[in-house]
């Protein structure tokens, strides 16, 4: 694939009418037009500059599922660490080795991104053809990855506010004729959940109330899972979006 249909397979991507897409979507278009066995998108949030504040953004693997592998704590490897240190290129050849593994694939290559939110990260490929064949691809899709990232999210998240929005409306609409039950409530809390947690590919969403006569005391009114209980529990040990 020339660079040109490349770029083009990722803005299509982006801007899939049947969305709204997802980053997950750009980056498995990012690996399987780069004829990669995977791909890794990175974030270092809140202008950090240490390699260590690198955690991923979405992950896209040829095999394996990557819902499943992204649930654990990855860190970076060294190719991808040297390409965020670097603000360049990295390849294997650069490391004393001239290897680097990650998720049991052999990492080709990484490339530094800057998001359009003054974020940075990186972009490592995984697998299958070095990145000296398909350089001129990757060069081009890095380019316009960042605003086609921040694309997606607005467009991911005016859907998830149009959906969430409908389910609270219609629950006003109930309590003009009354006052709604706390267990429907919560109910209603619950399905905002499972739309957020299906839209952002997350484990768990989880609302906690605030216990007024228990200082930072937080009780689990609604779950991605079901609706909540009034028993206490720890919201650090949740997704809390309240």
């Amino acid at each position: 694939m020339n660079p040109t249909r490349a770029v083009r397979a990722l803005v299509g991507a982006a801007l899939d009418p049947d969305g709204p897409p997802t980053v997950y979507d750009l980056v498995r278009t990012f690996a399987q037009v780069t004829d990669s066995l995977g791909a890794v998108l990175w974030e270092a949030p809140d202008g950090r500059c240490a390699a260590a504040g690198l955690s991923i953004v979405s992950l896209w693997l040829d095999g394996p599922s990557s819902d499943t592998v992204v649930e654990a704590e990855i860190a970076a490897d060294p190719v991808t660490t040297l390409a965020f240190d670097t603000g360049s290129l990295a390849v294997p050849d650069d490391l004393p080795d001239g290897s680097a593994a990650l998720l049991g694939l052999d990492v080709t290559g990484a490339l530094p991104i800057d998001y359009v939110d003054g974020c940075h990260g990186v972009v490592t490929l995984l697998g299958r053809k070095p990145l000296a064949e398909v350089f001129d691809i990757v060069v081009e899709l890095v380019d316009v990855l960042p605003e086609l990232c921040g694309t997606v999210r607005e467009r991911q998240t005016l859907a998830l506010v149009n959906a969430c929005d409908t389910i609270l409306h219609d629950a006003d609409v109930e309590s003009r004729e009354g006052a709604v039950p706390r267990r429907q409530l919560a109910e209603l809390l619950s399905e905002v959940c499972r739309i957020l947690a299906l839209g952002l590919h997350a484990a768990e969403v989880s609302i906690f109330l605030e216990d007024p006569a228990q200082p930072h005391g937080y009780a689990l009114f609604a779950h991605s899972d079901g609706a909540g209980s009034v028993e206490p529990c720890d919201p650090r040990r949740h997704t809390c979006i309240a």
